[in-house]
């Protein structure tokens, strides 16, 4: 059997296959080409997909959804709070720090939840194609975390697949795009999916993939356009006629008939929300107009103009030099996105790329490339946020800037801070804030047996080495001694350090390290 390609979605998830040369989107028994990401636990097992999202009607605190915008974040993290406010099942900190789940009986993790849907896409890819697949490519965010990236990495390996590489949802994208075709162009991917949002521009050109610029939002989709109809119902449709108190359950089928209207709106001018026995009301009925819909989401569409604005700055490129705009995922289908994305850039944008199938698509391609090495799709990628460490007085110093070519290798050069400092600690971050402590902090380690001289006269080079898988690797070396220590980000969080935005320095000293100039 062939290896696969997986999109997994904060709201859908999707699988795909390359047979005979051509990529197909693996469908479930019904026909469907995605599956809703949830995973019920109501029956004392786990349930995935559409009879899931059904149980949740029924039983809302048994149902797990939208775990792809709580997989790898810190559980004191403003994103994670966030998502604790409107989620039906209990948001908790575990005991090692990281994020758990509660649904009904069970006890989980964002991580564990993304495995039970890997796994399912698994089983259905097995039971279409007749074998287990030999690989894997998972795509995700484009503005995904190292840690992140890694937990989503985890969760495929827990599921029984063999992770061949992971790539950013828009790169996947416009793979889709560019198969089968003979182009030379700078295409902009315009990605809004049900939990994040990321734009990516790739120069394409004879089956070179190359990343010239990336930005985007990774708590920012379709869920939030949901939620702030639900509010706006709530506020001016339920409180002013029911003294009833808005439970649980009553939230959620208000948020799926949300979620069904906005979807509606895409192509109707009005849609209708009707749901009987609701709060103490016979029935709630409501006519949503598109425009009042548009009135309601109109800052968080700017917001992801705003991000694209910043993605051409930073890859210096003007509007003039994307020659062409492909739309992604199933929020694009809005009209109002639509037409604020070819007033930014001042063309329209292609619809001819499926926004729901066009990622797993190009998984499923860029797995049969590395499964055939035949390489004829080469990625040439770049990091998404700034890498760095931190130094003395709380700031980051950045030792791969965001944009950065990979695979790469990088060096600095800090010094101490204090007279006859012995050691120094290493703290690698990753994020865009000059403050350290705003950060996401990734591994840390200590250069000892420094010699004994005044402040800023040693001299430590700072190395941060990223392969084409995206593993990093930091090393410091003292210039006097020659001495050296080293870290591999991914094994130093194998072991499960506690998490924290900054981790185990959060209130603490900072590393008494300053840079060399």
């Amino acid at each position: 059997m062939p290896a696969i390609g997986i999109d997994l979605g904060t709201t859908n998830s999707c699988v795909a296959v390359v047979i005979d040369g051509k990529p197909q989107v693996i469908r479930d028994d019904v026909g469907n080409p995605t599956t809703p990401s949830y995973v019920s636990y109501r029956s004392g097992g786990a349930i995935v997909g559409r009879l899931a999202k059904l149980d949740a009607i029924e039983a809302p605190s048994e149902v797990v959804y939208s775990a792809k915008r709580l997989i790898g974040r810190a559980a004191d993290a403003p994103e994670v709070s966030k998502a604790a406010e409107v989620c039906s099942y209990q948001v908790i900190k575990n005991s090692d720090g990281e994020i758990g789940i509660r649904a009904g009986s069970a006890t989980t993790t964002p991580g564990d939840v993304s495995t039970t849907i890997l796994t399912y896409l698994k089983d259905l890819a097995q039971g279409s194609l007749g074998a287990a697949p030999t690989g894997v490519v998972i795509t995700v965010p484009a503005y995904f975390n190292d840690r992140q990236r890694k937990a989503t990495k985890d969760a495929g390996e827990r599921a029984g697949l063999k992770v061949l590489r992971l790539v950013n949802e828009p790169t996947a994208a416009a793979i889709a795009y560019g198969f089968g075709k003979d182009i030379e162009k700078r295409v902009a991917v315009y990605d809004l999916g049900g939990g994040t949002f990321d734009i990516s521009v790739l120069d394409i050109s004879e089956g070179v993939y190359e990343v010239v610029g990336t930005h985007g939002d990774s708590y920012l989709g379709g869920v939030d356009f949901d939620n702030r109809l639900v509010t706006h119902l709530i506020r001016k449709h339920v409180l002013p006629r029911s003294t009833v108190t808005v439970d649980k359950l009553s939230l959620l089928r208000l948020r799926q008939a949300a979620e069904n209207a906005k979807i509606a709106l895409s192509t109707e001018p009005t849609a209708l929300i009707s749901l009987p026995s609701f709060l103490g009301l016979d029935r709630l009925e409501v006519t949503i107009e598109r425009g009042e819909l548009e009135e309601l989401v109109k800052d968080l569409v700017q917001q992801t103009i705003g991000v694209c604005e910043q993605c051409l700055t930073h890859a210096k490129l003007s509007k003039g030099e994307v020659d062409e705009v492909i739309l992604v995922g199933g929020m694009t289908r809005m009209p109002m996105v639509r037409r604020a994305v070819e007033a930014f850039f001042g063309k329209a944008p292609r619809t001819d790329v499926n926004p729901d199938e066009a990622v797993a698509v190009g998984a499923a391609l860029q797995a049969h490339s590395l499964e055939e090495g035949d390489e004829k799709i080469l990625l040439l990628d770049v990091t998404p946020l700034t890498l760095g460490i931190a130094s003395f007085g709380d700031l980051f110093s950045p030792v791969l800037p965001k944009n950065t070519k990979v695979p790469v290798s990088l060096t600095r050069t800090f010094s101490t801070v204090r007279d006859e400092q012995e050691s120094v600690e290493i703290v690698v971050l990753q994020g865009e804030s000059n403050k350290a402590r705003e950060n996401t902090f990734l591994a840390k380690f200590t250069l000892t047996n420094i010699p004994k001289m005044p402040r800023m006269q040693p001299k430590i080079d700072v190395t941060f080495r990223l392969d084409a898988d995206g593993i990093l690797h930091v090393s410091a070396r003292d210039q006097a001694t020659g001495l050296e220590q080293q870290i591999d980000v991914k094994e130093f969080l194998d072991k499960k350090e506690p998490m924290g935005s900054t981790a185990s320095f959060r209130d603490k000293d900072f590393p008494k390290l300053k840079d060399a100039k």
